[in-house]
């Protein structure tokens, strides 16, 4: 929902992201929300963990690399709310990239792909 607010009416969610956005950036920031959305919903509509793969591993490295860049520049956040929204959603990518990872990595298509003893 952020993804597409900021995507089709940039202004309006100023007050949930961190830190000001112009309307370009925020079109940008949009556009690369929705496409890890589009990818979930992908993997959940075909019921398919080993697709989500990719994307799992992409969720992982997103989140965890963007808690980093929060702890590090914590100090430029605007407000209260939108930090706190963007930590949480920080922490679910990293729960929802290691689920899918580890599931991908166990699946039917893992098992197929294991040598034979």
């Amino acid at each position: 929902m952020i993804g597409a607010g900021l995507f089709l009416a940039p202004g309006t969610f100023d007050d949930v992201w961190p830190w000001g956005l112009t309307p370009l950036t925020a079109r940008v920031t949009g556009a690369f929300l929705l496409d890890f959305g589009v990818a979930a919903l992908m993997a959940v509509v075909g019921n398919d963990v080993e697709r989500f793969r990719g994307a799992g591993y992409a969720y992982l490295a997103l989140g965890l690399l963007e808690l980093l860049a929060a702890l590090l520049h914590g100090s430029d956040f605007d407000g209260t709310t939108g930090p706190a929204i963007y930590v949480a959603f920080c922490c679910v990518a990293v729960v929802v990239g290691a689920w899918a990872s580890l599931a991908a990595r166990s699946g039917p298509l893992a098992e197929a792909r294991a040598p034979a003893p």
